[in-house]
Order: C-alpha cells, then structure tokens, then sequence
C-alpha cells in the first residue's frame, strides 16, 4: 500500500475491528471474504468504520486513491455506500466485478 492509499484509511489494515465486537459475525464474515476477493484482484481494502461506526469495508484503487467505497454488509447482502443492494453476501466475485467497475471504469469491470 502506498503512502496516498495509507492516507485513505483511518483503521487498521490488519482485518481485525481494533474498537470491540460486532453484533453480527456471519455479517463481519462476509465482509472479511470480501476483502480477500477485493485485495487478490488489484484493489486495496481494509476494514474500517463509518461515522456511525458501523463496520465497512474500505475499497480503493492505488493508482487512485481518491476514489473509494465504502461497503456494508447487513442480513446477509452486500450494500454500496448510498444504501443500494450491490449483492448477496455469497456473491463475493459479483461484489469484487461491480467494484472494480466503479473504481477502475466500465472496461475493467467487464
């Protein structure tokens, strides 16, 4: 991770919540076999929080940190920043392919 993309995240990149327990692990879980699927295809992700403190999943790409997003996971389904379904929660490669096309444009996500 370069320094531009450190910069992006408040938390830690370990995968691991460094503020106490989440009340739905199987939710948590998910989020976690996302992150796998989004590091292992050229995006950076990192669990973080969002201003609720609610757990998120922080998505960039390191030749552009700018652009990121923030992915929840509630119920079993994956929901982009805004509040829109991206994917169930099983669908972790549909999840990693819409994130790539939305930070990376529309040919890489094809």
């Amino acid at each position: 991770m370069n320094e531009a993309t450190s910069s992006a995240f408040e938390d830690s990149d370990s995968g691991e919540f460094p503020w106490g327990e989440f009340s739905d692990e199987r939710d948590l879980g998910f989020l976690r076999d996302l992150m796998e699927e989004v590091n292992a295809g050229g995006l950076v992700a990192v669990m973080a929080r969002d201003k609720e403190r609610r757990p998120v999943l922080r998505v960039v790409d390191p030749e552009v940190a700018a652009l990121a997003e923030n992915v929840r996971c509630s119920a079993g389904r994956f929901y982009w920043s805004w509040g829109e379904e991206m994917a169930p929660a099983g669908e972790k490669g549909e999840a990693a392919r819409l994130l790539r096309k939305v930070l990376r444009g529309s040919a890489a996500g094809s």
